[in-house]
């Protein structure tokens, strides 16, 4: 359910609470602001998904241990409420405590005379630029969770070689690629049992590999029996021999030609 959020009485009390606190630093109020802008993207729902490396990037936290004990820290401190996902394929998510102290959202005796803000529709665009390195990447156009997990697939191609740039390949790719690469792995795999002769998936994702055609060994063809029993091995003969005890159980080798 989306919430009228009084922007400004929110934000005085959550820092001024923050300054207090000495057990925070600059990470956390970083990442507080991070998640507050998803919050704000999503209309300020009661509880939204979250996506790591999004998080991660507009917070500037280039650690997955830091970005997670920051979370758990917020949590513990009943700034957020944070229910991690077991699943996958699932986004964790995360609602907000709300600080603006009011159950109407006004304030009679605020200083600043603040009023209720609703939520804001900032393009999503914009949102992305104004927290990208300054770097020449790609920026995403859409903000929205990755269909197919990078995890997931990491662990079931099982030839792991240059994680993170494959991290950055997978994600690049649209919702569609991932369905049909994924898909593609299981046959790809059994076509390379023997690791040594499987592209890298970094090379896998270059090439786009779930377009070509997998290649099937061929099984080895079945020996035919010889025609011309002058010319048939021994081992020919004996095949012939039990085909031929199998219609008349009383013949004998010595008797057989």
């Amino acid at each position: 359910m989306k919430q009228d959020v009084n922007y400004i009485t929110h934000h005085k009390a959550v820092f001024k609470r923050m300054c207090d606190e000495e057990s925070l630093n600059s990470q956390h109020l970083s990442l507080y602001n991070a998640l507050f802008l998803l919050w704000n993207h999503s209309e300020f729902e009661e509880s939204f998904p979250i996506v790591r490396s999004e998080a991660m990037s507009m917070s500037k936290i280039g650690s997955a241990n830091t970005y997670t004990a920051c979370l758990k820290k917020l949590h513990e401190l009943g700034y957020i409420n944070y229910k991690p996902s077991q699943n996958p394929m699932v986004c964790s998510k995360v609602s907000f405590y709300r600080f603006d102290n009011s159950s109407d959202n006004t304030t009679n005796n605020s200083s600043d005379k603040s009023v209720v803000i609703p939520a804001v529709e900032v393009p999503i665009e914009v949102l992305r630029r104004n927290t990208e390195n300054n770097t020449n990447s790609k920026t995403t156009k859409q903000y929205k969770p990755i269909n197919i997990l990078f995890d997931t697939v990491w662990d079931l191609y099982d030839y792991k070689k240059s994680k993170e740039v494959s991290k950055k390949k997978w994600a690049a790719l649209s919702d569609e690629e991932r369905v049909l690469a994924f898909a593609y792995i299981p046959n790809y795999i059994k076509s390379t049992p023997d690791k040594q002769f499987r592209r890298h998936f970094q090379t896998f994702l270059n090439k786009k590999t779930w377009l070509d055609e997998i290649d099937v060994k061929p099984e080895a063809p079945i020996q035919p029996i010889a025609t011309n029993y002058q010319t048939e091995t021994g081992e020919q003969k004996q095949v012939r021999y039990y085909e031929a005890k199998k219609l008349n159980p009383s013949l004998r080798w010595e008797n057989f030609q």
